[in-house]
């Protein structure tokens, strides 16, 4: 019997293959994109999920409150607050901390090979505990136990040791102390949001005086902290006991500490905290892109169901005379299952096989790890799972719901049109269509404020400019501190005498950092004000244009005594004066000396306009600012060999510091880094939208074909009565136009709710538009009208005689 069916159906497949290519291309296009959406939604959602114990780790959050007011929201909390919450609540199981060295970049020797990064901590013993990291060598109970030892990753492994094994031996930690190598763990998985290159004993900063680390330290907050925690703990109810704990600890608490708790596993999509250890990522980003996957394939099912239902109309005549001589309803049940069956197969062949073919393009583009990334390893809890189990369901009743309606054929339908099922068919058919419109007036929405959003926070001005800018990484720890100056003048001079480069400056931070935190008083205030502190000397402000409001002589000239201080309009207002003028010459307090403000100038996004502009102190030191911290930034001449210019500056360089871990940053390049995330999801959405109109393109000319061969004869007898074709074109379209006009008024409201919501996410924002709903509308109308009337003047011109011959 199905043999037969399936002959059948293949047989009228083939019959008419125009209607079939529609039917097939349309489904198979949005099922290869949802299954590549599937594939990155789950990547996303999979970040740490290969800690075995993750779903029992937390992160302490440490927000403080001064005045009731919120300062700050820290991934970062004091070295005590874990140690505490071991001690005194008994769900807390075990903890371990992470912290990075005060100047944040370490650089590792062994003999000529250098390592250098930001990704070495400084952790606790139970590290391997907690985590599911895996030691390849060494004894992960005490590989962290004693001071100045160092387990090394693979990759920082390789660079210093080659093939050698590296247990037993010394590194040189900043051309000063000795550590001895005591394990090599594998590389962190792309999918961790811990990275590290090296890990260090945190007894060791202790062992050297940095009380700061110590295990009850409840004045600093500079540690990651992580709880291994009870099963089934109440982290709510935790937060609130480590709170109240804390408090009762701290012997004077001048701000006020609230610590939340955040599931480790919340922490890549849902984290956006000061300080986090690593770029996050955008939760929200993710629940777009799996609405949009569920709009496509929507427009995919709604295609295929309209189309199959007008074919199992065409087919009624049929059916009914198998019903007359004998044949039951599951028997018709299968014949028209097996055809919907058919057609869904062969476009969920041909979308799995766009799908494979297309994925190492997909993977390059947007870094995806591809060992890490497989169409059968989802989690039942990620939203990719909940969108492959959407797509079985919706592909069985898409096909299923046709079927039902041909085994509802009675033999009446072999003398009549079927006019209740056909009426009934014909409503459900204009209704799908009008959702079809409102999807796709919704998405053109929405991409267009998705794309208005991601441009214009690329495209403001950040009042500070990084055009045809460098930074080189400062020596660290590979040149005498005692002779820095020296050696930092040498490479001035050097450089000075490259054609096409600028007067070197020398910063802690570059733009795109995230800036300590400093708190001070002002002219010997008690109240104390925070706000960030960048380290720099003056030639940071004509190097990157950041213009003076107001300025004191002095800062027209090299300091050399006393301590000085510029400051931004925002930390002007902060500190309560109303004119740059004001400023000028006050003093202000903070790590027990005084300084003087000799200038203010214009606020500038240090960071991504996410966030707001930040109140900024620039530390001016006495003298040369010789650091071997930092960055020495320059700017290029344009239309210059910049190739052969680094290499030149790479010379200098060396020569100015033997034995140099050199590195360029594009500083352009390093802030917009900041919006790679952005930019994934623009180029996705963009490609999305573009899928969603082909498929509902595709869908409109199968539909309005099945149409238009229902009404030949209407259109024979109205050209043969003298009807134009003018005339005939508006007719058809009308009915078309008044759906699009209902999806419109539908979509609007919608489309307008959830971009407000969204764009509610940016500190900078635009304002929501009339004329983009009104432009989206007229984009569907304009999609509509092109289907429409290609095909409607292709039957208006039809010979009328042949029309009327055809029925």
């Amino acid at each position: 019997m199905y043999k037969h069916h399936l002959k059948v159906a293949t047989r009228r497949l083939w019959k008419h293959k125009q209607l079939s290519t529609v039917k097939i291309s349309g489904l198979a296009l949005s099922v290869a994109v949802s299954l590549l959406l599937i594939q990155y939604i789950d990547w996303q959602w999979n970040f740490d999920r290969f800690q075995e114990k993750g779903e029992n780790i937390v992160r302490i959050q440490n927000d403080i409150y001064e005045s009731g007011e919120l300062k700050q929201a820290s991934a970062l909390t004091y070295t005590g607050v874990p140690v505490i919450a071991k001690e005194e609540l008994p769900t807390v199981k075990n903890y371990t901390r992470l912290a990075r060295w005060i100047a944040n970049d370490v650089v590792f020797q062994y003999e000529n090979q250098v390592v250098r990064g930001k990704n070495f901590f400084f952790a606790d013993p139970s590290f391997f505990d907690v985590f599911s990291f895996q030691l390849l060598q060494g004894d992960p109970k005490t590989a962290l136990l004693e001071p100045n030892t160092i387990v090394l990753t693979e990759d920082w492994a390789k660079q210093l040791f080659g093939d050698e094994n590296p247990i037993g031996k010394s590194v040189i930690f900043e051309s000063r102390r000795p550590f001895t190598v005591t394990g090599v763990v594998e590389n962190p998985p792309i999918q961790s949001h811990i990275q590290f290159g090296g890990l260090s004993s945190l007894v060791t900063m202790t062992s050297w005086g940095l009380d700061v680390y110590g295990d009850m330290q409840l004045e600093y907050p500079y540690t990651y902290a992580y709880l291994l925690l009870e099963k089934e703990t109440d982290v709510t109810t935790l937060a609130q006991q480590l709170t109240q704990t804390i408090a009762q600890s701290k012997a004077t608490n001048s701000v006020q500490d609230v610590f939340q708790l955040q599931p480790f596993h919340d922490i890549h999509l849902y984290s956006d905290l000061q300080y986090e250890i690593t770029a996050t990522g955008k939760g929200n980003n993710i629940w777009i892109l799996f609405g949009i996957a569920v709009l496509i394939l929507l427009l995919a099912w709604i295609n295929h169901f309209n189309i199959a239902t007008a074919d199992v109309l065409d087919q009624q005549k049929v059916l009914s005379l198998r019903r007359i001589v004998g044949a039951e309803k599951k028997h018709l049940l299968q014949q028209v299952a097996v055809s919907t069956l058919l057609s869904h197969l062969l476009a969920t062949g041909i979308g799995v096989a766009l799908a494979y073919g297309t994925l190492p393009f997909i993977k390059q583009a947007f870094g995806l790890d591809r060992s890490a990334f497989s169409f059968w390893s989802m989690d039942v809890q990620s939203p990719a799972f909940g969108l492959a189990v959407l797509f079985v369901v919706g592909t069985l009743a898409s096909s299923a719901l046709p079927a039902l309606l041909g085994a509802n054929t009675n033999v009446m339908a072999l003398f009549q049109q079927s006019v209740s099922v056909g009426a009934n068919a014909i409503r459900l058919r204009s209704g799908l269509v009008v959702l079809q419109f409102a999807i796709i007036i919704g998405l053109l929405i929405s991409g267009i404020v998705i794309y208005q959003q991601l441009n214009y926070m690329e495209e403001q001005d950040l009042g500070i400019n990084l055009d045809n800018k460098i930074a080189i990484l400062a020596p660290l720890g590979t040149s005498n501190y005692e002779n820095m100056g020296v050696h930092l003048r040498q490479f001035k001079q050097a450089v000075a005498a490259i054609p096409g480069t600028s007067p070197i400056a020398v910063s802690r931070n570059l733009p795109g950092d995230n800036l300590d935190r400093l708190d001070l008083t002002v002219n010997q205030n008690k109240q104390p004000i925070s706000l960030f502190r960048q380290v720099t000397d003056l030639s940071f402000f004509s190097l990157y244009e950041l213009p003076f409001i107001a300025k004191d002589t002095a800062a027209n000239s090299q300091l050399t005594t006393n301590n000085y201080v510029i400051i931004n309009e925002r930390a002007m207002y902060l500190m309560g004066f109303k004119k740059a003028e004001d400023a000028l010459r006050q003093k202000v307090t903070y790590f027990g000396g005084e300084n003087k403000i000799i200038g203010v100038v214009k606020d500038h996004h240090q960071r991504s306009l996410h966030y707001p502009t930040e109140p900024i102190l620039y530390d001016i030191p006495n003298g040369e600012f010789a650091t071997e911290d930092g960055y020495y930034s320059l700017q290029l001449a344009a239309n210059v060999n910049r190739k052969q210019l680094i290499k030149d500056i790479q010379n200098a360089y060396e020569n100015a510091f033997p034995n140099t871990y050199f590195d360029a940053i594009d500083v352009q390049a390093r802030f917009a880094a900041q919006y790679a995330t952005d930019q994934t999801l623009k180029l996705i959405n963009q490609g999305l939208i573009g899928v969603s109109i082909g498929i509902a393109f595709i869908g409109l000319i199968g539909l309005f074909n099945i149409l238009l061969a229902k009404r030949t004869k209407e259109i024979g007898i109205r050209k043969v009565l003298g009807a134009s074709v003018t005339g005939l074109v508006a007719l058809l379209s009308k009915d078309f136009m008044q759906l699009v006009g209902t999806a419109f008024v539908i979509a609007t409201p919608i489309a307008y709710y959830f971009m407000n919501e969204w764009l509610q996410d940016f500190a900078y924002r635009i304002e929501l538009q009339w004329w983009v709903f009104a432009l989206a509308g007229l984009a569907a109308i304009g999609i509509a009208l092109l289907t429409v009337s290609v095909q409607s003047v292709r039957a208006a011109l039809a010979n009328p005689v042949k029309s009327l011959r055809s029925e």
